[in-house]
């Protein structure tokens, strides 16, 4: 008997066989991938985000996402897991050269609309209150500040790459290049001073091989471990109606 186990033992180191933990055999991660693990740790600190967003797109995308520009607050989803968030936005739908004012957020139980042009305010609990515009107007929002996972996806695709080191807002960033499948990327610029994201382009190809993106460039960002609950409440401006339709 025991020499069969020695026997079995010598076959085991002869043919690389070595008992040990799963994480033995993980290959070391990439370069590009230790940045985007590196941000989404930094991200997981983050309870508290406000910064400028600009939000446009670029090739075939222009036919079918607005230009957006104004400022977003983040928070922390609410114990009923709803977002927090408040974007003070003009938007400029596609197709049209109308620039639009709204107040769009939510408190985490209740969700709001302030239309500049009509002087209403909708709120209600339901988040269609927001009307047809809700996608449009959350566009400016970077969820990853306030994520559980943040960037998981990202760390997980197909491919990722480190490309040049490019500047934001004057931010020097370093960029990731992150390919999901055959049809569908993003290049996130990730600061070298804090490791949180200044921008993030999408990058789609259409059934005839065109290039689409939508870009998302983050200003004036400022973070915090604790929530500024104060920054989420609804307040109706003074000459306006509030209602509980939903918007149009």
């Amino acid at each position: 008997m025991k020499w069969m186990i020695s026997g079995l033992l010598s076959l085991w180191i002869a043919t690389g066989v070595v008992v040990g933990s799963p994480e033995d055999d993980k290959a070391e991660p990439s370069e590009a991938t230790k940045v985007l693990e590196k941000s989404a740790e930094a991200l997981t600190q983050v309870k508290f985000a406000r910064y400028d967003a600009a939000y446009k797109g670029t090739g075939w995308a222009t036919q079918y996402v607005p230009t957006i520009e104004g400022s977003v607050v983040l928070g922390e989803p609410s114990e009923y897991d709803i977002l927090r968030f408040r974007c003070e936005v003009k938007l400029t739908p596609t197709g049209s050269e109308e620039t639009l004012e709204y107040v769009v957020g939510s408190d985490g139980d209740l969700h709001f609309l302030i239309d500049a042009k009509e002087k209403m305010v909708y709120a209600d609990m339901d988040e269609a209150v927001l009307g047809t515009r809700q996608r449009d107007l959350q566009r400016a929002l970077l969820r990853d500040f306030v994520a559980k996972e943040p960037l998981a996806n990202d760390i997980k695709a197909e491919k990722v790459e480190l490309k040049d080191v490019e500047t934001v807002d004057g931010v020097e960033c370093q960029q990731v290049h992150v390919t999901y499948g055959e049809t569908r990327e993003a290049v996130w610029f990730i600061s070298k001073k804090d490791q949180l994201p200044r921008r993030v382009v999408r990058v789609y190809k259409n059934d005839k091989g065109e290039i689409g993106t939508t870009e998302l460039t983050l200003s004036e960002l400022k973070v915090s471990k604790k929530v500024d609950l104060t920054q989420f409440k609804l307040t109706v401006p003074e000459g306006y109606k509030r209602t509980d339709d939903f918007a149009s």
